[in-house]
C-alpha cells in the first residue's frame, strides 16, 4: 500500500507504478505543484489496484498506462490541472478494465510528429467537463468505450471501429 501526495514543487522522477504488485495498492495524488516523468510513465494499476487523482498542478509523462493486466484495476480522475503526454495513453490492457474520468482541467495527448495517441483497449474514457485534446483518438475494441457529457474533445483524427454506437 502506497501514497505519493504532491501538495507543491516539483517532482522529477523516472516510471511510477501505482499497484504494482498483485494485491497491491497505489495512490498518486496531485493537487499542486508539478510531476515531471517526462520521459518515462506512469503506470496505473500494473498488476494491482492503481488510483490517480489530478486536482491541479500538472502532470508530464510520455506514456500513461492504465490498467496493464488482468489482475490490474487502474483509475485516472482528472478534476483541475493539466496533464501532458508526449506519446500514448493506454486505458485497460488485456483482461483488464481501465477508467479515465474528465472532469474538469485538461488531457493533452500530443506530440511534435502528430503521433500522440489514445487508445481505449477495454474500459471506458468520460468527459463530462474540462479538456481532452489528442492528436489520435483510437476505440477498436468493443470493450472500449468513450462517453461524452460535456466540456470540450478534441482530435486531428479519430477511428472508432468497436461496434458501437458514437
Amino acid at each position: 500500500v502506497g501514497r505519493l501526495t504532491i501538495a507543491g514543487g516539483t517532482v522529477v522522477s523516472k516510471d511510477i507504478s501505482l499497484g504494482r504488485f498483485p494485491e497491491s495498492t497505489g495512490e498518486l495524488v496531485l493537487v499542486s505543484g508539478e510531476l515531471s516523468l517526462a520521459d518515462d510513465s506512469l503506470l496505473i494499476g500494473r498488476e494491482g489496484v492503481g488510483t490517480a487523482q489530478i486536482s491541479g498542478g500538472s502532470l508530464t509523462a510520455r506514456d500513461i498506462m492504465i490498467a496493464t493486466n488482468s489482475t490490474a484495476t487502474g483509475t485516472l480522475l482528472v478534476s483541475g490541472g493539466l496533464v501532458n503526454v508526449d506519446s500514448q495513453v493506454v486505458v485497460g490492457g488485456v483482461g483488464a478494465t481501465g477508467i479515465v474520468n474528465v472532469a474538469g482541467g485538461t488531457i493533452t495527448v500530443a506530440n511534435a510528429t502528430a503521433e500522440g495517441t489514445l487508445l481505449v483497449e477495454n474500459g471506458n474514457v468520460s468527459v463530462n467537463s474540462g479538456s481532452l485534446q489528442v492528436d489520435r483518438l483510437v476505440l477498436t475494441n468493443q470493450t472500449g468505450t468513450i462517453t461524452f457529457s460535456g466540456g470540450t474533445l478534441k482530435t486531428a483524427g479519430t477511428r472508432i471501429d468497436n461496434g458501437r454506437r458514437f
